[in-house]
């Protein structure tokens, strides 16, 4: 293939990816405010810190919030243990049990709460996945 079609299939991609970004909530200076009231400007310092510079997991839930650390790889291969041993509902709790900081009770007791947690738990995880080809 010509290396101008690579590169067009690559600009392509880039603006793609700008859209996804742009279509990504930002964590708003008033979604933040809440995450602080709830939690305390302490105790998010204190999580920015456990993550080791990289960027906090932020759930929102109607009115029920959740602080979680970002996955680390040894994150990810637990889970996907839980998967294959356990279904992916064990799997949900096994990850939200490992990565949370702090969160409302009511996001795990709550069916209907979890289920959204749940949901966006397994779409922040399957974005981290990648694809490998054999040649």
């Amino acid at each position: 293939m010509s290396h101008s079609k690579i590169k067009d299939a690559i600009a392509l991609r880039s603006k793609k990816e700008v859209k996804k970004e742009e279509s990504t909530p930002n964590l708003t200076a008033d979604v933040k405010a809440l995450f602080v009231k709830r939690f305390s400007q302490a105790k998010m310092d204190e999580f920015a810190q456990q993550a080791n510079g990289r960027q906090l997991i932020y759930i929102k839930v109607d009115e029920s919030l959740a602080v979680l650390r970002p996955p680390t790889a040894e994150d990810l291969g637990g889970y996907m243990m839980q998967i294959a041993e356990n279904g992916m509902g064990k799997a949900a709790a096994y990850i939200f049990n490992e990565l949370v900081l702090d969160c409302d009770l009511d996001l795990i007791n709550d069916e209907d709460k979890w289920l959204s947690v749940f949901l966006k738990l397994s779409s922040l995880l399957e974005g981290k996945k990648g694809e490998f080809f054999r040649g």
